[in-house]
């Protein structure tokens, strides 16, 4: 039996047990377990997000979801490297508070509509409508501003979640 003694470092020649793709929820998080070939190779592996706002990935291999959208994640060790494709699904909102049911204005004043979606970490686009902009205006950050005496709607939408606010203009 004869045994070889290697002088230099032994370079990786293979990275396994990586998935080509994932999808993942806002908050969840996935522990990669690559398997650096050969076993013998000193090379350890290391990680890097190409988007660290939607997901980001400790030296341990932990990638945590951020926020919706892809990212890749490159796994390398010496010369190679393995990416895996990360999505992050956005989260539909099932309801909507912090949008009160009437508001009382006087001519030229205004107030700001806060909708908080639920639950939490809900993703959606949230937009304003006025019933009549003659009586009040609604900006598409919620702004709300009496131009004259009258009763208006103002409209809430998020996804499918719809809430109203009906504002009286003294």
């Amino acid at each position: 039996m004869t045994i070889v003694v290697q002088k230099k470092k032994v370079a990786a020649s293979g990275i396994s047990n990586v998935s080509k793709s994932l999808k993942l929820k806002r908050g969840e998080k996935y522990t990669l377990a690559p398997v650096i070939s050969p076993i013998t190779t000193a090379d350890k592996a290391s990680y890097r997000s190409s988007n660290k706002k939607v997901v980001t990935v400790s030296k341990k291999g932990v990638i945590t979801a951020k926020k919706s959208g892809t990212a890749k994640i490159t796994v390398k060790a010496g010369k190679k490297k393995v990416t895996v494709k990360v999505t992050v699904e956005k989260v539909a909102p099932t309801g909507m508070n912090k949008v009160p049911e009437s508001k009382t204005l006087k001519k030229g004043k205004s107030f700001t509509i806060k909708p908080k979606l639920t639950p939490s970490g809900a993703e959606a686009k949230i937009t304003y409508r006025s019933s009549n902009k003659k009586i009040a205006t609604v900006n598409a950050k919620g702004k709300v501003t009496a131009k004259k005496k009258g009763t208006v709607t103002i409209t809430v939408k998020a996804g499918n979640v719809i809430r109203t606010c009906v504002v009286t203009v003294k």
